[in-house]
């Protein structure tokens, strides 16, 4: 099984997963986020430019993830790279509920971040 094929499960199967980062003071600190795309190149999920979470990604640049399905888990850990708004309407596109989360003029409160694919 390749790289793609567990991206895939992570976003078509379980979408939702358990992402890890540090704050400001050390300590781990975990959110659940969905997983909104996936390609060769990485995994991609979103959040808002105002949210503690997006400063913790910017200053830190890596996160690590976990998810479980029908008693198998997936983990993984990864620089993180912020790509603007290069995959946004694609997200929204695919994952229709994500326009009552973030509702008008999205291009200037979130950023999509593409997290790359190093599979642990």
């Amino acid at each position: 099984m390749t790289s793609l094929y567990y991206l895939k499960i992570l976003v078509e199967d379980i979408h939702s997963t358990v992402i890890a980062t540090v704050d400001a003071d050390g300590k781990p600190i975990t959110r659940v986020i969905d997983m909104m795309l996936y390609d060769e190149k990485g995994i991609y999920f979103l959040t808002a430019k105002g949210k503690e979470f997006y400063r913790q990604l910017m200053e830190q640049g890596y996160i690590s993830l976990s998810s479980i399905k029908d008693k198998r888990s997936i983990s993984l850990r990864g620089k993180i790279k912020n790509i603007g708004h290069e995959k946004l309407d694609e997200i929204f596109d695919k994952n229709i509920y994500m326009q009552r989360i973030y509702p008008g003029d999205i291009y200037h409160h979130s950023s999509s971040l593409k997290e790359k694919k190093t599979m642990k």
